[in-house]
């Protein structure tokens, strides 16, 4: 681990409620680190040991990560992410033309599993 990347993205923990949560690092021990809550800065520092952490990454949306749900909630914070509008057309690519592509036509439906989606085509 670089330790430049350690203050300059922040880190967040492996495991527990925290993990993905960014913190700032404020100093670096031989057995630990002290650490800040990144956006709070009254937070009462922390100390965590080695091993513990990982250096924080942009959380990857469902445009960039298959395995997200593509829920409406994900798939609005994907936009925000990406700076889409509310005025954003959505396509489809129809698959069987190669290269067809034109804008989606929604329609309620559900799984197999019987649970409520949204169908594009």
């Amino acid at each position: 681990m670089n330790t430049e990347d350690l203050f300059k993205y922040g880190v967040t923990p492996k495991v527990g409620k925290d993990a993905g949560k960014r913190y700032r690092v404020l100093q670096i021990y031989p057995s630990r680190i002290i650490v800040n809550d990144w956006d709070d800065e009254s937070a009462p520092n922390q100390s965590w040991a080695h091993g513990l952490y990982d250096i924080w990454r942009e959380p990857k949306t469902l445009f960039e990560d298959h395995s997200i749900k593509p829920t409406w909630g994900n798939l609005k914070k994907a936009m925000e992410k990406a700076g889409l509008g509310d005025d954003t057309v959505f396509v489809a690519d129809d698959g069987f033309f190669l290269g067809t592509i034109h804008e989606a036509d929604f329609s309620q439906g559900e799984l197999a599993s019987g649970e409520s989606a949204i169908k594009i085509r």
